[in-house]
């Protein structure tokens, strides 16, 4: 079976300012991602990254908010950047449905 994750935004809290607003619409856009590969979970992590700093460019007066990914069981990734919080998580079996 290929790696496959799945992305779910876990909830988020009230935005700070405009660029945190501006993040969590972002991440929002992503709840519900299927990622098909390894390498697609690096360009995945990667966008978000490249998102973020997009963002806190467009918005130069506000202080950076720190884009977290990690790990505690080395299976399912933590995110949270701001107000968003949500996992990445490692699809450890694969269900077929009847055609």
């Amino acid at each position: 079976m290929v790696k496959k994750y799945f992305f779910k935004l876990g909830g988020s809290f009230a935005n700070a300012n405009k660029m945190d607003a501006e993040i969590n619409e972002f991440i929002l856009t992503l709840d519900g991602s299927l990622i098909n590969s390894e390498d697609d979970l690096k360009k995945f992590k990667q966008a978000i990254t490249d998102k973020v700093e997009e963002i806190h460019r467009d918005h130069p007066r506000c202080k950076n908010i720190p884009l977290s990914i990690w790990s505690f069981s080395k299976v399912d990734e933590s995110l949270t950047c701001g107000c968003s919080r949500g996992t990445i998580y490692d699809i450890l079996q694969e269900f077929k449905t009847q055609s």
